[in-house]
């Protein structure tokens, strides 16, 4: 049985084991960080930048940290989806040679579940690089010399250690977890012995979260205008549901823009790629909207990086603990974003190869190849640029209201945060491009002839 999953594991392909391996591998290596951070004593014996150093701050570094792995996950959950409909095809042919359902099951299992082993393995070793590269020391580790002053720049304790069972668990954790996506990412596809039927769903996405984050936007005009209101609301309960509310209206708001985006597009398309791009958003917007959301999420922490940068600049001061903050934050959110927009370019590498046969029609009839693969780009323009910009704006203005007009803090706060929502929604842009770049070499082989043939 091992055998035949790692041999169905070969005919799959290399980039989808490749994506799981990776992904896993940077899960594991940052799942080993966060558990260091929290073994920490409260007096450490090493030197760490203060975000790790003190007790009060690190709780809040680890989950900072934590939410690194979600764009990660969203990369690992439609990287298991590339190929999907192969895959179970394989799987189809085995049961009409006498494999039961429950063995092509365990097959299916069996081919996420070698990357995702070899992946979590490789994201051990990935924990040790880390340690000897941001480590702490007695003296500090890396660090900055600024004037007389020396500041640490170590983030990954050394003094203390994940022991070989906290190791072992988060392997197997991050392995099983690779299992689950694997098993889940396949639930759509019925194995009967007779052939492969994949369910869609039926009905356009819902337009609630829209809704919720237009409600959020009226609760903040009113406690911005009415103190009292923004007293009684942002307590430590309320805070937290308010928080909950927006990541589950984002969450539902992603799908909705990409479809809406999609049907707007759809109907005014004047080239091939627009009309590609569009139409599969329409078809499928729920894999590309949840990636959307995650692109929201990045630009709404973007939007409330920018008013505190704002504020740091009027109260005249550049506090090195600050700076670097706002720095290992702006790193973040890049690399999130990067993330998010490679997974919405696995999507669309997904959708392609399912489509190869009329991408290869549509090549054979005049179509250039160059304009299936502008198609992706467009693909991930509709959905990063309206989510990356409408959260960076909500962001703003949550954290700002109307203090970003006030004369009296001068015109650089308002210019940093306007900064800020400009930017994001144009990183999200070079984002797109250059992941749509690295998977390019995939959807070249979308149109070629090969796929015109009759199996």
């Amino acid at each position: 049985m091992t055998t035949l999953a790692l041999v169905l594991l070969l005919q799959g392909g290399r980039l989808r084991p490749a994506l799981v391996a990776a992904t896993t591998a940077v899960v594991t290596s940052l799942a080993l960080v966060v558990v260091a951070v929290l073994m920490l004593p409260a007096v450490p014996d090493e030197l760490l930048f203060n975000v790790v150093q003190e007790p009060g701050l690190r709780y809040g570094a680890a989950f900072g940290m934590t939410l690194l792995v979600v764009p990660l996950l969203l990369l690992l959950h439609q990287a298991l989806r590339l190929g999907n409909a192969a895959r179970q095809r394989r799987l189809a042919g085995l049961r009409v040679a006498g494999v039961t359902a429950g063995e092509a099951r365990l097959l299916g299992a069996g081919e996420v579940a070698v990357p995702a082993l070899v992946g979590s393995l490789l994201g051990v070793v990935g924990f040790h690089v880390l340690r000897s590269l941001l480590g702490g020391n007695a003296d500090g580790g890396p660090s900055l010399v600024i004037g007389d002053y020396g500041y640490s720049l170590a983030l990954v304790p050394t003094s203390v250690s994940p022991t070989w069972w906290m190791v072992v668990l988060v392997v197997v954790g991050v392995t099983g977890l690779g299992v689950a996506l694997g098993l889940r990412t396949g639930s759509g596809v019925t194995d009967a012995p007779h052939g492969v039927t994949r369910r869609g769903a039926a009905y356009a996405p819902r337009h609630w979260g829209a809704w919720v984050l237009a409600a959020l936007v009226l609760l903040t005009v009113v406690a911005d205008l009415v103190p009292s209101v923004a007293y009684a609301v942002l307590d430590g309960v309320g805070t937290l549901v308010l928080l909950a509310l927006t990541v589950l209206a984002f969450v539902s708001t992603g799908p909705w823009v990409a479809h809406l985006a999609g049907r707007v597009v759809q109907s005014r398309a004047t080239t091939v790629p627009a009309l590609l791009a569009s139409r599969r958003l329409v078809v499928d917007p729920r894999s590309a909207g949840r990636a959307g959301a995650a692109v929201g999420g990045v630009g709404l922490v973007a939007g409330g990086v920018g008013v505190l940068l704002g504020d740091l600049a009027a109260t005249g001061g550049a506090d090195f603990f600050f700076v670097v903050s706002y720095a290992l934050v702006a790193l973040g959110l890049v690399v999130s974003l990067v993330v998010v927009s490679l997974t919405l370019a696995v999507h669309s590498v997904e959708t392609l190869t399912d489509r190869r046969r009329s991408m290869a029609s549509l090549h054979a009839l005049g179509v250039p190849a160059s304009e299936v693969r502008r198609s992706q780009r467009w693909e991930g323009y509709l959905v990063a640029v309206p989510m990356s910009f409408g959260g960076a704006l909500l962001g703003t203005w949550t954290l700002g209201g109307s203090g970003l007009l006030d004369v009296t803090n001068g015109p650089l706060p308002l210019l940093l945060a306007a900064a800020c929502v400009l930017v994001t929604p144009l990183l999200a842009a070079c984002a797109v491009r250059a992941s749509v770049a690295v998977t390019g070499p995939v959807a070249r082989r979308v149109v070629d002839p090969e796929h015109l043939r009759t199996p």
